[in-house]
């Protein structure tokens, strides 16, 4: 019964604000994954969806990698068309709005590229960006988005974590709103969107304050490739990762980073 009690409260919060109207908005207490939803949905006609839930039985991020999904976490996707095709400045658009959300002003949180969300050198939430094609969409994108809201095991694949409620813990904050959260990740993503077909301006500029990987020393594994050592430097206009090597300052599209420091 809760998830329908929060969908209820989501509809009455959604309806109050000036936000593109949705085809389809589902708040479930789990799911096989939020993304897999809005495929269906858009496979069914739907332009703009939104689907949200307490547990995910099958979740993922990037390069197809499991996604521990928990009971009690926010996993939420959601489903729209644009006039052009998705590139990579999205998810560091979407990266940069989820942390500047207005419930979370009193932590200091960072995005490490391409699409992960940190504080203090630990993960609390993670982008997957999908481009999607249907009978009614040439360019669609589903933005799925997954916030870890309570404790886990001190590390997932190496990484370490960390959740939101103890991160507002340590800040003396009261803990958060399951329906303001989505309502503010709702915004976020809007407000994303909206800046990435404004061509992302100053995206270099603005990612910097909040860029994990700052001057930091990395290892970039890829398919079949060694392991590559160099140093992030920033991110270029395009969004791909500035690195300096061995062979000077080049662009980085796509691998798994781990940092060295």
């Amino acid at each position: 019964m809760e998830h329908l009690i929060l969908g209820d409260q989501l509809h009455a919060a959604l309806n109050d604000l000036n936000l593109p109207k949705f085809d389809m908005i589902d708040w479930q207490e789990s799911t096989e994954s939020t993304n897999n939803d809005c495929k269906l949905w858009a496979s069914r006609g739907a332009v703009r969806a939104l689907s949200i839930s307490n547990h995910q039985t099958a979740g993922r991020g990037q390069s197809n990698r499991v996604w521990q999904s928990p009971k009690g976490n926010l996993y939420l996707s959601l489903l729209t068309d644009l006039p052009s095709p998705v590139d990579g400045r999205l998810a560091l658009e979407v990266g940069l709005a989820l942390v500047n959300m207005p419930i979370l002003q009193n932590l200091e949180l960072s995005v490490k590229w391409p699409n992960d969300l940190y504080a203090n050198g630990a993960k609390w939430g993670g982008i997957l960006i999908e481009p999607i094609h249907s009978h009614n969409i040439e360019h669609g994108v589903i933005i799925g988005v997954g916030i870890n809201l309570q404790p886990m095991q001190v590390s997932v694949s190496d990484r370490t974590v960390t959740d939101l409620n103890t991160l507002l813990d340590q800040s003396e904050v009261k803990k958060i709103d399951l329906v303001q959260l989505a309502v503010g990740v709702i915004q976020a993503l809007q407000s994303a969107i909206d800046s990435f077909l404004k061509d992302s301006p100053q995206l270099p500029h603005r990612f910097l304050p909040y860029d994990a990987l700052a001057n930091k020393a990395i290892q970039i594994t890829q398919p079949e490739q060694p392991p590559l050592f160099a140093r992030a430097v920033g991110i270029a206009e395009d969004g791909s990762l500035q690195i300096s090597t061995v062979h000077g300052i080049e662009q980085l599209y796509s691998g798994q980073i781990r940092v060295m420091d």
